[in-house]
């Protein structure tokens, strides 16, 4: 049987999404209730957080669980987010060659 769930996949997807919002696995952790080291042990053993966790983390980055755990087409709020920081990007550009000129 094929295996539906990459583990490791949704780790990065997790890791990938603490970066994005420059929020840190202990912050995460104890914005949701749950200690930090048992979801260190849970990427270390390579297993899946509990499904009460996997449902407060998708809501804590307003994601889909579908998205969270299988990676599957991104919500349009975390695209609207994405869209947000291309833009804030563009602008940080902008104003570094402005600065860069002078």
């Amino acid at each position: 049987m094929e295996q539906i769930i990459n583990i490791d996949d949704f780790w990065l997807r997790l890791k990938t999404l603490l970066k994005s919002r420059k929020v840190k696995l202990n912050t995460l952790c104890k914005d949701i209730g749950t200690p930090t080291q048992n979801m260190k042990n849970k990427k270390y053993r390579k297993t899946l957080p509990t499904m009460e966790e996997l449902v407060l983390i998708s809501s804590y980055f307003n994601v889909s669980l579908d998205f969270l755990i299988l990676g599957k087409s991104p919500d349009s709020a975390y695209l609207k987010y994405i869209q947000e920081l291309k833009k804030q990007l563009n602008t940080i550009n902008r104003m570094t060659s402005q600065y860069s000129n002078v």
